[in-house]
């Protein structure tokens, strides 16, 4: 609330405002968090005594309170507000997809579609005007650069017989279409669609028969399937030939005349073989780019045919495929199910070394959905598995084929998707997802790089709890992990297992360093480091200024390329990496200086300048799924070493802030047990590094 250049703000719960001020809600304490009136909400700053009574007359907060309810404007973050217009935006397409069709298919057009058309048209929604109104707005502009126009309406008119000629003139002139129209008992029954702006009119007419008449909305969007025509004219059919006087009885005959008025419809258009059923490569040369892609058929499996039609007058041309034993195909797609069912009878994985569909990427992309198709049951895991081992190993990585690449991504997905879930045999296991664990290492650490762990339980050294919410769980070994990489010299090491950590979110790799001198210790010769994601066994890390620019190798920042996404990044030089080594994160180099720093960004979106002989790991850290995890019950949190927590309102007032009272008032701001601000308060006081 705002005025005299002074600001006020309440804390309050945003889904109760609008109750409150529509009259839902008459509690005022369970609108508001506290009845304190503040200049800064977010700061926990109090407004003035003076300024309270300058702008509202009063110092009480009650009634302050009460106004600024009433009056002030409501907060929301960006995000939130994004998610409102966005919203607003989606319902404004919803209304438009109900109420408007295509005037040529006469069929309602999906709410995608309509999106993607307001936002060619540069359409922005306001949040202060309704849906419906902003979508009647957005009809005219879309007309404009887009085929819609309002679905009609179809009603359903019973009046006299005598009234009829009357009727079929309001029904021309507002270029109603009648689809039916019969004689019954109580008069003539017409059913019509008419544009919604005519309706008005057709039921006054209605209304001025009495008794007689009877008007019927059987739908108000009528969407009809198939093209067709609209024109009232045409569907419109006259009584003339009824010698019925105007107040003749109708009669009664059990077989009455029904007189249906007929719909006419457009033609499908007719298709064209402009090449008739023949091998490939006798295509002509007016469709050279059909007969280079489909040449690769041949190389597949030969003896096809195929046969091109062309629809109407238009430059369209379907092809037709026909299998060696004479099976029709209309389709890409189900030529590449064709193909790999035929040769997966044969040998499935040998198929895919053997295909190379070059740079036609519908083919690409029909031969992979098939292949999908093959790998998609559980009893093809393995030939998945096997598959992607034999392109590897047959195929070097820089000469596999498009399919083969997309192939591989794709099996490999399908045999680790990075989240395990169990069956609900128990009410803890239903819901519970956790990380995958395929393809790690199943035994134990490497010994000589382990250490045992004592656990503080949230206490220092006086036994006094500094931290809460620490205790338990279950036993751990810890693991010596490499953060600082060898940065004097350039050293490789090769992958020989990737493992499971449970001291930190993402995986870890056990590297052989082979290039060190003969007599190294052991424990000087391995070393454990960060995984990084797509490394697997037998890969070669390597660490150092000479290193390559590669997914795992660590290199100082002023060797590694701007915008390259890195992990593991130190803070001072020397010390071992300290940000981004949380499961799947990476870092980004934003900008390498003149005086020695570099700009990272965080995953949070924080920047922060870091010095250039500081080392970093190339590449997004292992584990990308473990953001999606669920524990499913609150067992496997105390596994993990968490003690409950209890919310601050449900405390005693001796123990929090917010403890106390009748219900849920919380009676302050949200505040820490100790009175510090928890939302907004800021808590850096570095000017060095504040930037």
């Amino acid at each position: 609330y705002k005025k005299f250049g002074k600001r006020f703000e309440i804390a309050c719960y945003k889904n109760k405002i609008l109750n409150w001020r529509n009259g839902i809600e008459k509690d005022l304490d369970e609108v508001l968090q506290t009845t304190t009136v503040f200049s800064n909400v977010s700061k926990g700053v109090l407004a003035k005594r003076e300024d309270l009574i300058q702008v509202f007359g009063t110092d009480d907060e009650h009634t302050i309170c009460i106004k600024i309810l009433a009056d002030g404007e409501m907060q929301v973050s960006d995000k939130e507000r994004k998610v409102e217009l966005d919203t607003l935006f989606r319902d404004v397409a919803a209304i438009l997809s109900e109420k408007c069709v295509n005037p040529k298919s006469k069929k309602p057009y999906t709410i995608g579609v309509l999106e993607r058309a307001l936002k060619d048209i540069h359409f922005s929604v306001d949040p202060k005007k309704p849906a419906k109104l902003q979508a009647v707005e957005a009809l005219p502009l879309l007309k404009a650069v887009f085929p819609i126009e309002r679905a009609q309406m179809q009603l359903k008119i019973t009046i006299p017989v005598s009234s009829f000629q009357d009727l079929e003139k309001v029904l021309k002139e507002h270029h109603a279409a009648v689809m039916e129209q019969n004689i019954e008992d109580d008069g003539v029954v017409v059913e019509c669609c008419i544009d919604p702006g005519a309706y008005r009119k057709i039921h006054g007419f209605v209304q001025d028969e009495g008794q007689h008449g009877r008007l019927e909305v059987v739908s108000l969007n009528a969407f009809v399937e198939g093209p067709h025509d609209d024109s009232a004219e045409d569907v419109v059919e006259s009584l003339e030939n009824l010698s019925l006087p105007a107040e003749a009885a109708v009669p009664s005959e059990p077989e009455r005349p029904r007189i249906v008025a007929p719909v006419q419809t457009l033609s499908a258009s007719e298709q064209t073989v402009v090449f008739q059923r023949g091998p490939i490569a006798d295509i002509p040369d007016e469709f050279a780019s059909r007969r280079d892609r489909f040449s690769e058929i041949d190389e597949l499996q030969p003896g096809w045919t195929v046969q091109l039609k062309q629809k109407g007058n238009g430059s369209v041309v379907d092809a037709v495929f026909f299998s060696p034993l004479g099976k029709k195909l209309d389709h890409m797609l189900s030529l590449g199910g064709w193909l790999l069912h035929t040769i997966k009878k044969h040998d499935f994985v040998t198929s895919i070394i053997g295909i190379d569909t070059g740079e036609n990427r519908m083919f690409r992309s029909a031969l992979l959905s098939a292949a999908r198709r093959v790998l998609s049951s559980d009893k093809s895991i393995s030939a998945a598995a096997e598959g992607v081992s034999c392109v590897r190993q047959s195929v070097g990585e820089s000469t596999q084929s498009l399919f083969q690449r997309d192939f591989v991504r794709y099996a490999s997905s399908l045999l680790d998707s990075g989240l395990k879930k169990y069956k609900p045999m128990t009410p803890g296991m239903r819901g519970r997802v956790i990380t995958s664990r395929k393809g790690l290492w199943k035994g134990g650490p490497f010994k000589p790089l382990t250490e045992g762990l004592t656990r503080s339980g949230g206490r220092n050294n006086h036994g006094r709890i500094t931290s809460r919410h620490r205790g338990g769980g279950h036993k751990r070994v810890y693991r010596k992990i490499d953060f600082a990489r060898y940065p004097e010299t350039t050293v490789d090491g090769i992958v020989q297992r990737i493992e499971y950590d449970p001291n930190r979110s993402a995986r870890i790799a056990l590297l052989h360093h082979q290039s060190l001198p003969e007599g190294t210790p052991i424990s000087k010769s391995y070393s454990y480091v960060l995984a990084p994601q797509n490394v697997s066994p037998g890969d070669t890390l390597s660490s150092g200024h000479d290193a390559a620019i590669k997914t795992g190798n660590a290199l100082p920042l002023r060797e590694i390329p701007i915008g390259m996404q890195v992990h593991n990044v130190e803070m001072q030089p020397g010390r071992g990496g300290q940000l981004g080594r949380s499961a799947g994160t990476a870092c980004t180099l934003v900008k390498k200086g003149t005086d020695g720093y570099a700009v990272v960004k965080l995953p949070s979106g924080e920047q922060k300048l870091v010095l250039l002989d500081c080392m970093a790991t190339i590449g997004a850290l292992s584990n990308p799924q473990h953001k999606n995890r669920k524990l499913g019950k609150a067992g496997a949190s105390r596994w993990l070493g968490r003690r409950p927590k209890v919310r601050g309102v449900a405390m005693n007032c001796v123990d929090h802030p917010h403890g106390g009272g009748r219900g849920k008032s919380k009676g302050r701001i949200s505040q820490t047990p100790w009175g510090k601000p928890t939302k907004g308060y800021r808590t850096r006081n570095n000017p060095r590094t504040d930037w």
